[in-house]
């Protein structure tokens, strides 16, 4: 009973508040993370959705995560001097890191989209209880403020428009190779 009422709190404790944060307030990015997410599967057995980590100075970023069948698994990261980083896990062309350039332009208009479809006004997680579907975490900085969006299945369209935008506008860069 102790346990189901604790998963009951952590759970209603994120659906209450948004992740809209300062990036710069002189505190690192493990204390800007959001925490992790606990759901129960219709069998009752906990389902735990692990928080975006990223880079303190990331300003884009989007992680897909796997599935039971061949969902690409990567996480991709545009840092404030417009490096590009990509680490491809599995099911995807480029397996390992990989860096690019991208510029100001391009993230000048992937925020001009994410204001076009409120993305700053999303809840912060839309979750639910199938555990056989990848998460896709997202996160962008706009004016020194932080949101991360994870969207586990139940996102609105435009959220998932984003997240497809964010892949196709880095696509085809000229990706290099990061030796280890």
């Amino acid at each position: 009973m102790i346990r189901i009422l604790s998963i009951l709190i952590i759970v209603s404790s994120f659906f209450g508040c948004k992740n809209t944060k300062p990036v710069s307030e002189g505190k690192s990015a493990e204390t800007q993370q959001p925490e992790e997410v606990v759901i129960s599967t219709p069998d009752n057995t906990p389902f735990v959705i692990l928080p975006l980590v990223y880079p303190e100075n990331s300003i884009v970023g989007i992680k897909r995560t796997s599935c039971f069948g061949t969902c690409p698994v990567y996480t991709m990261f545009l840092l404030d001097d417009f490096t590009l980083v990509y680490k491809g896990k599995r099911n995807v062309d480029k397996l390992g890191d990989y860096s690019a350039q991208a510029s100001k332009e391009e993230y000048d208009l992937l925020i001009a989209f994410a204001d076009e479809i409120g993305y700053f006004g999303f809840e912060d997680q839309y979750v639910t209880d199938v555990s056989d579907i990848p998460t896709v975490y997202t996160t962008l900085v706009k004016k020194g403020k932080r949101k991360t969006v994870v969207n586990l299945f139940m996102g609105p369209e435009q959220l998932s428009e984003l997240e497809s935008y964010i892949d196709a506008v880095f696509k085809d860069k000229d990706w290099v190779k990061v030796e280890d």
